[in-house]
């Protein structure tokens, strides 16, 4: 399941690949690009602003 995540996510600088396993089998859920569908309201403008200045938007997976 590591190896699938890292395979999907490769093109992208940040993101989160959910995957099941289910007795045996692996099923993908979905890829996620914003934490709490971007209702982060209990962090502060300033945090959200440092958070993703570290994010590398030229990122060629």
């Amino acid at each position: 399941m590591i190896k699938m995540s890292e395979t999907l996510a490769r093109p992208f600088p940040c993101v989160r690949v959910d995957l099941y396993n289910i007795e045996g089998k692996i099923y993908f859920g979905e890829m996620t690009f914003t934490s709490l569908g971007g209702m982060m309201n209990f962090f502060t403008s300033d945090f959200l602003d440092k958070a993703g200045s570290l994010i590398d938007l030229d990122y060629k997976g």
